[in-house]
């Protein structure tokens, strides 16, 4: 069971309305709290979100503010978590998605209890169905292609994902994808700790 943060008018947390509850966000963890703003705009495309955005900043695996000093090991080992009002669409709806426009989805086997999604858009990048405890499955965009010409230190990943009435975003770190429960686990407990009501 987690334990709810209490904000206490702190300085030491923000609490922010996000859809239909209230959070309780240690500031040290914000990156950024965006309030759309479209009063400067003549004609505001009506579709366009009014909701506040939320980025969190993260250190893995400890899921704290960032207190490393090196850059390149900050840069590694950064989580992002980004929340906003929203629904995700569901991997089986991705794959009817595929088919309908002749892309030819196929899904094997992957490491780490994944399962590859391969279609003919996938050739720059990779995605992996992941499956946690027989919730929801969520897709895992990972920017890798599939063959590499140019070797980089690591590459990014993130999946969506719904919480409530909001969808969350989830960045980190290639080397990091082995660790998918963990860290999926550890960003739905920091939601259930901020969770307010």
């Amino acid at each position: 069971m987690t334990t709810p943060l209490q904000a206490d008018d702190s300085p030491n947390f923000v609490t922010q309305t996000l859809a239909s509850h209230t959070y309780v966000i240690p500031r040290d963890l914000i990156e950024i709290i965006y309030k759309p703003d479209y009063s400067g705009v003549t004609n505001p495309n009506p579709n366009w979100s009014r909701d506040p955005a939320v980025r969190l900043g993260l250190q893995w695996p400890e899921f704290t503010a960032p207190t490393i000093r090196d850059p390149q090991e900050r840069a590694r080992r950064k989580i992002n978590v980004s929340m906003l009002e929203g629904t995700v669409m569901t991997v089986a709806r991705g794959i009817e998605r595929l088919n309908e426009l002749n892309y030819s989805p196929e899904i094997t086997g992957a490491p780490y209890g994944l399962r590859e999604l391969r279609s003919g858009i996938s050739k720059e990048f990779r995605e992996y169905i992941a499956s946690k405890d027989g919730s929801r499955d969520y897709l895992i965009h990972c920017t890798q292609p599939q063959t590499v010409t140019t070797p980089k230190l690591y590459y990014s990943c993130n999946y969506y994902f719904e919480y409530l009435d909001l969808m969350v975003n989830v960045s980190f770190s290639s080397p990091f994808l082995s660790d998918w429960r963990e860290i999926h686990q550890k960003t739905l407990s920091l939601l259930n700790r901020m969770r307010k009501d």
